[in-house]
């Protein structure tokens, strides 16, 4: 009968590496580089009829977005400024376009 071949250590450890930071990757960038969230706006740069970006606080970590010129928004995103006076949440459908988290869709939680 023959031996089993075992695998260098070394190799396995590689290999278990890699899997391991494929799977952070795809945690954090969603896989298909989309998502949504739901959370509170914490901060709104831009005045009343441009908005330029804005951060959401959603289960304790804080996201920018920059709204998609191609977006749709149940609202002028102006209002975010009074969610972020009023603390209500709103629900954020998202991609990643060129490195940049990028805000498809914002509306008023539900």
């Amino acid at each position: 009968m023959g031996r089993a071949r075992a695998v260098p250590r070394r190799l396995l450890i590689g290999a278990l590496l890699a899997v391991g930071a494929l799977l952070i990757v795809v945690a954090v960038t969603g896989g298909d580089g989309s998502g949504q969230l739901t959370g509170l706006v914490v901060a709104v740069d831009g005045d009343l009829t441009e908005v330029r970006s804005f951060d959401v606080l959603s289960d304790g970590e804080r996201t920018s977005f920059a709204p998609a010129p191609d977006g749709v928004f149940d609202f002028p995103l102006g209002h975010l400024r009074e969610h972020l006076r009023t603390g209500e949440p709103v629900t954020i459908e998202y991609e990643h376009r060129e490195g940049v988290l990028t805000a498809t869709r914002v509306s008023d939680a539900r």
